[in-house]
């Protein structure tokens, strides 16, 4: 090849690549530029029933083509969503779309004549036919380093409003330039819009409840008069009242020092107005008994004692005070001692007898309380039982009747008289001897004692004294069967 036609090669290559080089310069976005988009109101104050215009803008415009979706939020209670209308600083172009779904519109914009128009260019030939570069056609997006108005959202003010209207940015992603590189977004400003509410006259009540019983009938806010039962036990109750209208004023009076009987507690409603005030009245009654009708406990057969009135002759142990004890929905008396898990409750027996029961929270178990016949150790209590079966009884023992704890009880003796044992059963119900000590008030668990093992020695002592015998009457026979017999054979010697 000829210098010359390499020459005229070099020259036609450099002259595509400066022809190349402005047309790149124009035609692309660096991936790093990025936008703010920003929300904003000309309404400062608005009242129920105005319409709100929120403007979405971009604070640039890189040459974009398509955008969104952006989702702006909004107050449902306060405000509604009525519709958009596209700016008119966006080129006529662009097609933007919005729709909304449980306070959140969303916005989403695409310029498809201009994608198509780039994807055109993109085939154009580059140099004519001669080799000369041609001149790319111009980057056909908006491009601006101005702040751009996109789109104005409408909204209308609910009565129901609050002091504020606000709408604020909450996602927005899917913007891509005329070089189809994503562009990063910033969420900025929010809006907040004054609204201006008259002074409510709605005085009524959301809801109304106590802390204690049911209201009869059931609340409801048209409803003015209730009435509810409680046990004796209850003095005072809360009361729970809820206006409409929150800016409206509850004063409640009559829920403290309950008297046996009837009382009416008064719930006063005042409407934001202060003019209109309604009154809702609930009769408490405070019953007779301590015990409210139906209270009951279940032990761990399945069998249900019923709570009964404590009678004012009633003997409680002086170790016990009294207190109450949550059962179910119910707060029942019950007599508590330090130190022992379980409680004293007056209860009615299935089958109709009435008196005081050990529960044990625990294990749920119900145990007849006989002073008489009750005990006391670390924390624990052990009744006396009768045993329905002799054979249980140790052997050694015998019935006998002696003092403890400075009351007359009837247990066992051992036939030496140095152990003394009870039959009792414990806080879980378990049946089995206790060990008693009257001089220190101890209880513990009986344990037999097995018989010791006869010594291996001594046996042996045996048998080899038994062998011995043996072997020693069998060498006396042998000794006196062979005497006898040499008697017999050696003659005598006549002497003349």
């Amino acid at each position: 090849m000829s210098s010359n036609r390499r020459i005229h090669i070099f020259i036609a290559l450099l002259a595509c690549v400066i022809a190349i080089i402005p047309f790149s310069f124009r035609s692309t976005v660096s991936a790093d530029d990025s936008l703010t988009i920003n929300l904003s109101s000309g309404a400062s104050q608005v009242k129920p029933g105005d319409s709100i215009s929120i403007d979405v803008s971009f604070d640039k415009f890189p040459r974009l083509t398509r955008f969104g979706p952006i989702e702006i939020q909004f107050d449902t209670s306060s405000v509604s969503y009525t519709g958009m209308t596209i700016s008119a600083s966006l080129p006529s172009t662009f097609t933007v779309q919005s729709s909304e779904t449980s306070g959140v519109v969303v916005v989403s914009g695409i310029d498809n004549d201009v994608e198509a128009l780039i994807q055109a260019n993109k085939q154009l030939p580059t140099t004519d036919e001669e080799g000369q570069p041609i001149e790319p056609p111009e980057d056909p997006s908006m491009m601006s380093s101005e702040a751009v108005a996109v789109c104005t959202l409408s909204f209308v003010v609910l009565d129901t409003a609050k002091s504020e209207a606000r709408f604020w940015l909450s996602n927005a992603s899917g913007f891509k330039n005329s070089s189809d590189l994503a562009v990063t977004t910033t969420l900025g400003s929010f809006v907040a819009v004054s609204v201006d509410t008259p002074d409510s006259s709605d005085a009524s009540l959301a809801s109304l409840d106590l802390d204690t019983g049911s209201l009869e009938p059931q609340f409801s806010p048209t409803t003015y008069d209730y009435r509810v039962s409680v046990p004796r036990s209850i003095t005072n109750v809360v009361v729970s009242a809820v206006p409409y209208d929150n800016k409206s004023e509850v004063i409640v009076s009559g829920e403290n020092n309950l008297i046996v009987g009837e009382n009416q507690i008064r719930i006063t409603v005042v409407a934001q107005n202060v003019v209109s005030t309604q009154e809702y009245r609930i009769t408490v009654v405070r019953e007779e008994s301590y015990i409210p009708q139906g209270a009951s406990i279940n032990d761990p057969d399945g069998q249900t004692y019923l709570f009964a009135d404590i009678p004012d002759t009633l003997v409680i142990p002086s170790e016990f005070y009294p207190d109450t004890i949550r059962i179910g929905q119910y707060e029942l008396p019950a007599f508590y001692m330090e130190g022992l898990r379980e409680v004293l409750l007056y209860l009615q027996h299935p089958e109709g007898a009435v008196g005081l029961y050990a529960y044990s929270p625990n294990t749920g178990t119900l145990t007849a309380f006989d002073p008489q016949k009750s005990f006391f150790r670390a924390s624990m209590l052990f009744s006396i039982q009768t045993v329905t079966d002799a054979s249980i009884v140790p052997d050694g023992f015998v019935p006998v009747n002696f003092n403890f704890n400075g009351r007359s009880v009837q247990g066992y003796e051992s036939e030496d008289g140095k152990t003394r044992i009870l039959y009792l059963s414990d806080d879980a119900g378990s049946n089995r001897f206790y060990v008693v000590v009257a001089k220190t008030s101890e209880i513990y668990p009986y344990i037999a004692r097995p018989e010791p093992p006869t010594s291996v020695y001594l046996i042996l002592f045996v048998v080899f004294l038994c062998l011995s015998i043996v072997e020693a009457a069998m060498i006396a026979i042998i000794i006196f069967q062979l005497r006898r017999r040499r008697a017999i054979v050696t003659p005598r010697v006549r002497r003349v």
